[in-house]
């Protein structure tokens, strides 16, 4: 044997080209192969693995979503008192052991002041007399109400009734349907109850400006109305003499 490995030595052959190996050889190839098969077959089947377990595993339906918010909910809630909410509390004129006189209701305290007028005043709330429009006035007028009533004129009137009453106001310049003049004889006509009421309950297209004038306010108004009507149709002999005295030397 060792004298054929020599003589195959010299020439030049290597030991798969001369057979000697045989069968043995191409069994361990054919089983080399088969694990190379296997691996590759195992590593196929792991590359697929993690997408077999998403198509697997399923999303939360709305419905269990719903189911969990509720319990959740629940389980806050549980944990919740109602002292806040019915927590002990006296009703109107009932009786109380609180209190030293053993009623709920407590008497105003001194120097209370109403939160509105009060609705008997008839005359300075609705401008009205026996439900009839009056033309006096609920209290006396002064420089300082014709002053008061000159302010709130130009803030809440002349944006539509103009400064002069005219009923060029700003928003009618811009297209606004215009009111009447205040020195329309109708309107000069009215009693000065007429423009109290219209603020109070509104006409027409103008809203009522109850929730934004007070009722002395809006007689002030009143009684500057009245000025801008006088002022526009005064006869030389209302005046006095010191107001003649510039009108004739003109």
């Amino acid at each position: 044997m060792k004298n054929s490995k020599l003589r195959m030595k010299k020439k030049g052959l290597g030991v798969r080209d001369s057979g000697l190996v045989g069968s043995g050889f191409s069994r361990t190839s054919r089983s080399s192969n088969k694990s190379t098969v296997f691996i590759k077959n195992l590593c196929s089947s792991v590359n697929r693995i993690p997408h077999q377990c998403v198509s697997v595993v399923k999303r939360p339906s709305q419905k269990n979503i719903l189911a969990t918010v509720a319990l959740l909910g629940l389980a806050l809630f549980a944990g919740c008192h109602s002292d806040m909410y019915d927590q002990p509390r006296g009703k109107p004129l009932a009786e109380s052991h609180f209190y030293e006189n053993g009623q709920v209701a407590r008497p105003l305290v001194d120097g209370t002041v109403p939160h509105s007028d009060t609705p008997s005043d008839e005359l300075l709330l609705t401008g009205k007399i026996d439900r009839r429009l009056s033309d006096t006035f609920p209290f006396r007028v002064t420089k300082e109400v014709l002053d008061r009533g000159h302010q709130r004129f130009e803030i809440y009137c002349s944006p539509c009734h103009g400064l002069l009453g005219d009923g060029k106001g700003m928003v009618v310049r811009r297209g606004f349907p215009a009111p009447p003049s205040f020195h329309s004889d109708s309107l000069r006509a009215k009693p000065v109850g007429h423009y109290v009421d219209v603020m109070t309950n509104g006409l027409g297209r103008m809203f009522s400006y109850a929730d934004r004038v007070q009722p002395h306010d809006r007689w002030a108004i009143a009684a500057y109305i009245r000025a801008l009507q006088l002022s526009q149709h005064a006869a030389v002999r209302d005046l006095s003499e010191t107001q003649r005295r510039p009108l004739t030397k003109k």
